[in-house]
C-alpha cells in the first residue's frame, strides 16, 4: 500500500495518531499510553498534509502493537453482603465535639487505702490540736485533746466552769497602808475534782442610791494575793485548794458602804 492508500486512527485517550496498512476491527492497545480502543471508530482516510509529519514510524500500528483485548469479567452469582446498621453517634460527637472517652476505674490497693486513712488521722488531729482552745471544755474530747497535746507537745488550758467557784468573805474597805487607796480581799475556792482554770472578778461601787458608781474586771494576775502562784495563774487552781484574793484600788473619794463582788454571774458583795 502507498502512502497515499495508507489508513489513519487515532486514540481517544492520548489523541496520537497511527499509519495502519490494516485497520483492525478488534480491540487494539495503544502504544504512546497503552489505553486499548477500536481503530475503526476513529480512521480516516486522508490526513491533510500539515498533519502527516507529526505520524512518526515508530508509532505506527502492527502486529506487535495490535494484541488480544483482555477478557470480559466473568459474572458469578454472588449474594452481596447486607449492609451492617451502625449505632448512632454519641450526642457530643453528633454536635461536632470529641465524646468523652470512659476509663474504667481499678480498685484501690490495700496500701493506697491504708495510706488514705492514715492521712484523715494525721488531718483530724491536727484539726483538733488546733481548735483545742475552744473544745477544751467539753469533756468528752479532753482526754483525746490531752494525748494529743502530750504527742505534739502542746499545752492544754484548764476548764472553764464558773458555776463551780464559791467566793467567800469579800470586803472591800479603805487601804490601811495608803490613804487613797482602796483594798479589796476575798477567799475562792470550787467543788470541782480537778483544776479549774481562774475567773474574771468584777468590783463594783455603788452610790446612796443602788446605782454603780465606779466598777472594773480584773484577771488572776492581779487579783491572786499569793505572788508565787500569781507567776503561774494560767495553770488554773487544782481540786481541794482555797485562793486569797487581795485588790488594791484607787480610792475614788467615796465611802464604799455598798459595793459588790462577781464572777461572771456569782455575786458576793456588802449586806
Amino acid at each position: 500500500m502507498t502512502p497515499d492508500q495508507a489508513r489513519y486512527t487515532q486514540c481517544p485517550a492520548c489523541a496520537t495518531l497511527f499509519r495502519v496498512e490494516t485497520l483492525p476491527r478488534s480491540t487494539v492497545r495503544c502504544g504512546s499510553c497503552s489505553h486499548l480502543f477500536l481503530p475503526t471508530r476513529r480512521q480516516v482516510q486522508n490526513l491533510p498534509l500539515a498533519f502527516k509529519p507529526l505520524v512518526p514510524e515508530a508509532f505506527r500500528l502492527s502486529g506487535a502493537a495490535i494484541g488480544p483485548p483482555d477478557p470480559p469479567p466473568v459474572a458469578t452469582d454472588v449474594t452481596a453482603p447486607r449492609p451492617r446498621r451502625l449505632p448512632p453517634p454519641p450526642p457530643a460527637a453528633a454536635a461536632g465535639r470529641p465524646a468523652p472517652v470512659r476509663r474504667r476505674s481499678r480498685p484501690a490497693s490495700p496500701a493506697w487505702a491504708l495510706g488514705s486513712a492514715l492521712l484523715m488521722v494525721v488531718l483530724l488531729a491536727q484539726g483538733l490540736i488546733l481548735q483545742r482552745e475552744a473544745l477544751a471544755d467539753h469533756e468528752p474530747l479532753r482526754p483525746l485533746l490531752a494525748g494529743l497535746c502530750v504527742l505534739a507537745g502542746c499545752e492544754l488550758r484548764p476548764v472553764h466552769d464558773v458555776s463551780a467557784w464559791r467566793l467567800s468573805e469579800a470586803e472591800l474597805r479603805r487601804d490601811p497602808q495608803r490613804e487613797d487607796a482602796l483594798l479589796a480581799t476575798a477567799r475562792l475556792q470550787h467543788r470541782a475534782g480537778r483544776s479549774l482554770a481562774l475567773p474574771l472578778l468584777q468590783l463594783q461601787i455603788l452610790d446612796a442610791g443602788g446605782g454603780v458608781a465606779h466598777e472594773g474586771w480584773f484577771h488572776a494576775g492581779q487579783y491572786v494575793a499569793d505572788a508565787d502562784f500569781r507567776e503561774d495563774w494560767s495553770a488554773g487552781l487544782p481540786a481541794g485548794e482555797e485562793l486569797q484574793v487581795k485588790l488594791r484600788l484607787r480610792d475614788p473619794g467615796m465611802v464604799p458602804d455598798q459595793y459588790r463582788f462577781r464572777l461572771q454571774g456569782h455575786t458576793s458583795g456588802s449586806p
